[in-house]
């Protein structure tokens, strides 16, 4: 089953291209589930790295083979 919906996890895990990104449950705030994470090719992201503890968008939810497609960086402004 496949969403096109936008959600908004948090990196765990760093390996070769891929990344593991936490989903927290909306319903329940305990769980949480583990997506295999690529980076979508069109995205640019100014530079910009991703590192384990980034928030990040991920789209193209598979979660029955528990993967999906990183769309966008939230990085948080330290002052």
């Amino acid at each position: 089953m496949k969403i096109n919906s936008k959600y908004l996890g948090l990196v765990t895990k760093k390996f070769n291209d891929f990344f593991l990104v936490d989903l927290k449950n909306q319903e329940n705030s305990g769980n949480s589930e583990k997506f295999l994470c690529k980076v979508k090719k069109s995205i640019n992201f100014k530079d910009q790295l991703i590192y384990v503890g980034d928030k990040v968008a991920i789209e193209k939810i598979d979660f029955k083979s528990k993967r999906a497609v990183i769309t966008s960086l939230k990085k948080e402004k330290i002052f």
